[in-house]
């Protein structure tokens, strides 16, 4: 039980900065192929500045963590419990019940906005289900 916390608290922590970093990556990469400026403070005079898309990234995902990591952490202790209990070990169920868990709060994140930007949702799930994937490799003992 020892790996599920400690891999609840790993996919807990990581969560929000990996959304920010697709979420940074979906929003900019929408706004490059509809051919509008980018609204980031990472371009300046046209040239994307990496320093600026860190803080970005560290911003968004602290926001992220003070404002949501209470419930990701309760969240994601239900399904470890749920997950434990019925002895499940399959990479492919861990990481889909993430991905549901990614949906979920995206859902609620974009409910929030006055015009929904539906296609952000898919951000959240890949957030989701890589942080299922951090959650099943350090649950199950398996090596990097």
């Amino acid at each position: 039980m020892k790996r599920h916390a400690f891999g609840v608290i790993a996919a807990t922590l990581a969560a929000p900065y990996i959304g920010a970093v697709i979420f940074c990556a979906f929003i900019e990469g929408k706004l490059i192929l509809e051919g509008k400026p980018i609204t980031f403070l990472s371009v300046r005079d046209g040239i994307i500045n990496l320093e600026n898309i860190t803080w970005e990234i560290y911003f968004l995902g602290t926001f992220g963590l003070l404002k949501y990591g209470i419930t990701i952490f309760i969240v994601s202790l239900a399904a470890a419990l749920i997950m434990g209990g019925r002895a499940v070990k399959a990479p492919a169920f861990v990481i889909s019940a993430y991905t549901f868990i990614g949906f979920c709060f995206g859902s609620h994140i974009l409910a929030s906005f006055a015009q929904t930007p539906w296609w952000l949702l898919p951000s959240f799930m890949i957030t989701g289900a890589i942080c299922g994937w951090i959650y099943w490799r350090i649950a199950t003992g398996r090596p990097a």
